[in-house]
C-alpha cells in the first residue's frame, strides 16, 4: 500500500473512532476525569507512514543486500511496542504525540497484510528465512503494481477520496489552522455545554434584558 491508502484509511478510521467514542455516554473515572480519546491527527498521519519512512530507505537504498526488503524493523511489533511503551512512560504533550504515532503505526501493519509475513512482524524472534528480494528498480515495480493490482490501487483510490473529503471539509469550515496548530479537528461544531452553562447569545440576551 502507498501513501494515500495509508494516510486516508488511517486518518479516516481515527476520525470515525473518535466520533463514535464522543457519542457514547459520558463516563468518568474515580477522580472525576472524563474518559475521552484525544488524538493528535498530525502524529496519526505521521505514524501511518512511519514504518515505510524508516524501512524503505534502509532496505531498498542503504542496505539492499543485507535487508533486501522494504519491510524491516519499522514493520515489527517490537517497534510498535517501543512507541506505545514510550507513550505510557512519558507525560504531557509527548505522551499524546507518541500515542497518536503508535496508533498510526498499529493501523499500518494490518493494512500491509503483515499476518502473511510473520518473520517481519515478529522480528527479531523469528529470523527471515526467505532470500533477499531483488529491490533494484523498486520504484518501477511499485508503479506496475499500482497500475495492475486491485489490492494496491483500490486502497489508494479510497484513501485519496477520504483525504480529499476531510481536507475540503477542514478548509470550508476553517479547521485547517486548528489542525496544524494543535492536531485536533474542528469542523465548526458547537461545543457541548455543561449543566448551568449558557450559550454566548443567551448570556448577551439575558444581560440586555436585565439592563432594560
Amino acid at each position: 500500500m502507498f501513501a494515500l491508502g495509508h494516510v486516508g484509511l488511517t486518518w479516516g478510521g481515527a476520525v470515525l473512532l473518535v466520533e463514535v467514542a464522543r457519542r457514547l455516554p459520558d463516563r468518568r473515572d474515580a477522580a472525576g476525569h472524563r474518559g475521552r480519546i484525544d488524538l493528535d491527527y498530525r502524529f496519526v498521519i505521521l505514524g501511518s507512514l512511519l514504518p515505510d519512512l524508516l524501512d524503505k530507505p534502509l532496505g531498498v537504498y542503504l542496505f539492499p543486500e543485507a535487508l533486501g526488503s522494504g519491510r524491516a524493523f519499522g514493520h515489527s511489533l517490537l517497534f510498535l511496542a517501543l512507541l506505545a511503551g514510550s507513550a505510557l512512560v512519558l507525560r504531557g504533550s509527548w505522551r499524546r504525540a507518541l500515542a497518536s504515532t503508535a496508533f498510526g503505526c498499529a493501523v499500518h501493519l494490518p493494512l500491509d497484510r503483515l499476518w502473511a509475513e510473520p518473520e517481519t512482524l515478529a522480528w527479531p524472534l523469528l529470523r527471515r528465512t526467505a532470500p533477499p528480494e531483488d529491490v533494484q528498480g523498486w520504484a518501477g515495480q511499485m508503479l506496475q503494481l499500482l497500475a495492475a493490482d486491485p489490492l494496491v490501487y483500490m486502497p489508494e483510490i479510497v484513501g485519496g477520496v477520504i483525504v480529499t473529503a476531510l481536507a475540503a471539509l477542514l478548509l470550508r469550515r476553517g479547521g485547517a489552522r486548528e489542525l496544524l496548530r494543535s492536531g485536533r479537528l474542528s469542523f465548526g461544531r458547537t461545543p457541548r455545554l455543561g449543566a448551568g452553562q449558557q450559550r454566548p447569545h443567551q448570556l448577551q440576551r439575558g444581560h440586555g434584558t436585565a439592563e432594560r
